[in-house]
Parts: structure tokens; C-alpha cells; sequence
């Protein structure tokens, strides 16, 4: 339960950056490198119709646990691809041109080398 000792030690210190050493000196969004991560959102559209798409990935092993979510606010709807350890899965039971843009969305933000 290491996560929910993290969690309450926050929760209970009056400045959450001192509860931890590592925390002290960043800011919010700053990864522990010290790079800023890149804008979190695209906007984008599939099929004519608008989304916002983010992706995302497990600390440290993004080659195995990635994902690419699209969000439309207009149809308040969310989809997405979920890569894990070898295997794809879908979310929200997109339209196969959805489908289809995912798979390629997430081939070239997981898949494609960075420039």
C-alpha cells in the first residue's frame, strides 16, 4: 500500500512539495529530468467529426503500456486504444473509421522514431 501512504502524506502536509524530497525543487508538469512534457492535447478531426486527442503511457515503460484517447465534446463521447504488453484494445466501441485512425494514431505517437 505504498501508493496510499504517498496519497495520505500528501493529503495531510500543509505543503505537498516538502512531503516529498524529490517534489521539493519541481514544478507542476515537470517531469523528474526536468523536461516540460509536451502539450497535453491535439485537436483534430476523424471522420468529420472534431476530437481532442491525448495519449499517454506507463511510467517508464511506454513501449509496452501506451495509449491514444479521443474525446469529442460535442457527441460526449471517448474512445480509445490501449496497448498492453504485446496486445490492443479498444475502448468506447468506436466506428471502424475511428477504429482505423486510432490504430495509425497510436502507431505514430508509440511507434514512429522522434525527430
Amino acid at each position: 500500500m505504498r501508493g496510499a501512504t504517498a496519497r495520505r502524506e500528501f493529503d495531510e502536509h500543509p505543503d505537498p512539495r516538502q512531503a516529498r524530497p524529490g517534489l521539493r525543487d519541481r514544478t507542476v508538469g515537470q517531469r523528474r529530468d526536468g523536461a516540460k512534457p509536451k502539450e497535453a492535447c491535439e485537436h483534430l478531426t476523424v471522420a468529420g467529426d472534431r476530437y481532442v486527442m491525448n495519449s499517454f503511457c506507463k511510467n517508464h515503460d511506454c513501449e509496452a503500456n501506451s495509449a491514444v484517447l479521443l474525446y469529442s465534446p460535442e457527441k460526449k463521447v471517448v474512445y480509445g486504444a490501449v496497448y498492453e504488453k504485446g496486445k490492443s484494445t479498444l475502448l468506447g466501441d468506436p466506428p471502424a473509421t475511428v477504429a482505423g485512425e486510432l490504430a495509425k494514431l497510436w502507431k505514430a505517437e508509440w511507434r514512429t522514431p522522434a525527430k
